[in-house]
């Protein structure tokens, strides 16, 4: 099972520019007002530069996967506890954006319906992609990436109608302090960690930097046109209230003549993003598992597994207390997910110019 670069590269961009769909890119309007955008910016070069650091490493090592350069830089036993570490924070995460994306799709579309029976059919599609191997999603990426930017494309177009550039007044928003440290929601980046997982899958494992380099330049461009966009239709502070931005535009916005309203574009974006994110998060969990055991085979923890994901949702009582551990959950996982790839790559290169390899 081998996955293209392309494919791998589409992936990657699917599931970052998936974050647009949440709360997140509210974040930067909270932080820097009118100049979110400009935030938005800071953020995806400290993203970009920081890969490019992993990227250079992960060359000069042999491009050797994640687990295997925890264990050579660190030893088995921390190779354990990192391994372990994933594999529940996997959980948790995989839980609380299935239940996001549930609730979302009931409320958008089926306000009558149980969330049981949502939750159910989008495990299905869990499912199908652990049994069949993650190419299964990759595949379905070549056609979704261009289905959902000419979507994303479609409601920006429509909701530019209500653009005012008096909304992007002042220009330093709420100052340039809060746009230089919007470098800390470098977050919105953090699945660019699992294409060091996903390495050892691809054709040429050497392709992994350029492929990274391009889902990150193609996502950080479809988020900060998403931050410009939302600033420019929604007035500062109004704009600070919805917690859903883009469901916000897609409300707001009329289609004159066909339709009435656009969340029907809102939520063709969530199906779509909905499976290949969580059938790809779902699929990264087992391989934690896999290579965290050394197990040769995963397929029989697959039920159980979601048996597990499906209970952790229950934990929620409400939509507001999901968001608010999927922020908290979103920002500390940054840390490792920037730091230790790169940590664990510069310890190995060291240690193999120590030993003249």
């Amino acid at each position: 099972m081998k996955v293209t670069s392309k494919d791998a590269s589409r992936l990657i961009a699917i599931m970052i520019v998936s974050k647009i769909l949440f709360s997140d890119i509210n974040i930067f309007v909270q932080n820097s007002g009118t100049a979110a955008y400009m935030e938005a910016i800071v953020c995806a070069l400290c993203a970009i530069a920081i890969f490019l650091a992993e990227a250079h490493f992960y060359k000069k090592i042999g491009c050797i996967g994640f687990f295997d350069s925890i264990e050579e830089a660190f030893g088995k036993v921390l190779k354990s506890v990192i391994g372990a570490f994933l594999l529940v924070y996997g959980i948790v995460y995989t839980a609380i954006v299935l239940k996001l994306y549930s609730d979302a799709i009931i409320t958008i579309a089926y306000p009558n319906s149980r969330s049981f029976y949502v939750m159910a059919f989008i495990v299905v599609t869990m499912l199908i992609t652990a049994y069949n191997g993650i190419d299964t999603v990759t595949k379905f990426c070549s056609v979704c990436l261009v289905s959902m930017i000419t979507l994303i494309a479609i409601l920006y177009a429509l909701s530019l109608k209500e653009a005012d550039v008096s909304n992007l007044f002042p220009i330093f928003g709420c100052g340039s302090k809060s746009i230089i440290f919007g470098a800390k929601n470098i977050f919105m980046y953090n699945e660019v960690f699992f294409l060091f997982l996903l390495s050892e899958y691809l054709e040429k494992s050497e392709d992994a930097p350029r492929v990274g380099l391009r889902a990150v330049a193609t996502s950080s461009a479809v988020i900060i046109i998403s931050v410009l966009v939302y600033t420019l239709c929604v007035p500062y502070p109004a704009s600070k209230m919805f917690n859903i931005p883009l469901l916000q535009l897609a409300s707001s916005t009329e289609m004159d003549i066909f339709f009435q309203r656009t969340e029907g574009i809102f939520f063709l974006l969530w199906i779509y993003s909905s499976f290949l994110y969580l059938g790809a998060s779902f699929y990264f969990t087992l391989h934690i598992f896999k290579k965290t055991c050394n197990s040769t085979d995963f397929k029989a923890l697959i039920p159980s597994l979601a048996v597990i994901i499906i209970l952790v949702t229950n934990l929620f009582e409400n939509n507001s207390s999901v968001m608010h551990c999927y922020r908290i959950l979103s920002a500390a996982f940054a840390v490792f997910a920037f730091a230790v790839p790169l940590l664990s790559f510069v310890v190995c290169y060291v240690k193999r110019r120590g030993e003249g390899v």
